[in-house]
């Protein structure tokens, strides 16, 4: 219903200001999270083991939601919290429990995001909450649906196939999965527009490959006239302070220059304290 209302709002100050704006929908995708925390956060230190249970078993125990995850999990493997600043280190592994080492201390908080870059796990898209978000979407008309996740074309293709006949909102495919950068050429012309989005693919790839994953994205996207945003940190720093540092606007800069479409910020207007600044 807030969606709804912001959705409603939108297009009422768009027709006020006499601009065309596009509303995007985004799929969650299929998405590791934490389940819930006694006190909602938790502090992992250095060296000490926790366990990654269905059921809370143990004091130690990190409630995960997905009972694939652990069963897929393998020693050894990287696993990482919070948007990448915890890592942790598979040491043991059973059905209902993993047993890790960590070895990136930080505090995770309920619902935090689980990354496992390492994994052969294969998730499907859509899920079953993608095709509930989906008919939100199209009864909202919604001009772009922002696809989570994508792994291969095959992806797109059954999203796609939800879609009614007729007027149908166009599919924008984030690149945030390694797996993408394999089948990247496929995905590309498969999708009507692209998404660099370097928050969870800065966890999936190593942090140096960045700046090069991402000029092949929005390369790869021009050649395929594919409409790219780059998209995530883009002005970090403006969350707290009134004006971006230089690294920041050479950032953007720079993704222009590469031929992105567009940029999208994502805390610096969601829970920041200069959202028009940053926009300006």
């Amino acid at each position: 219903a807030s969606h709804a209302r912001r959705i409603q709002q939108v297009r009422r100050l768009a027709q006020q200001a006499g601009q065309f704006v596009a509303v995007l929908v985004d799929l969650p995708g299929p998405k590791f999270r934490l389940g819930e925390l006694p006190d909602d956060t938790r502090e992992l230190h250095l060296g000490e083991d926790v366990v990654l249970a269905l059921e809370a078993d143990s004091p130690d125990a990190l409630l995960v939601r997905h009972p694939a995850l652990l069963r897929a999990l393998r020693v050894g493997e990287s696993v990482y919290l919070a948007d990448g600043a915890i890592r942790l280190e598979v040491k043991t592994v059973d059905k209902e429990r993993v047993v890790c080492q960590v070895l990136v201390s930080g505090t995770v908080t309920s619902g935090s995001g689980i990354n496992v870059p390492d994994s052969e796990l294969s998730a499907l898209m859509p899920t079953d909450d993608d095709r509930r978000h989906l008919g939100f979407a199209l009864a909202q008309q919604a001009e772009w649906v922002g696809v989570s996740f994508v792994q291969s074309a095959d992806d797109l293709i059954r999203v796609r196939a939800l879609l009614p006949p007729g007027r149908q909102p166009l599919l924008m495919a984030k690149i945030e999965k390694r797996q993408a950068l394999v089948d990247l050429d496929a995905i590309v012309a498969a999708a009507d527009g692209v998404m660099v989005a370097r928050g969870d693919l800065g966890v999936e790839t190593d942090l140096a490959e960045i700046p090069l994953v991402q000029k092949r994205i929005i390369a790869l996207a021009n050649a395929h006239a594919r409409p790219v945003i780059t998209a995530t940190q883009m002005l970090e720093s403006m969350v707290l302070q009134e004006r971006p540092t230089r690294a920041e606007v050479t950032d953007v800069a720079n993704a222009m220059l590469d031929g992105t479409d567009g940029v999208m910020l994502s805390a610096e207007t969601a829970i920041g304290h200069f959202p028009v600044a940053a926009v300006e």
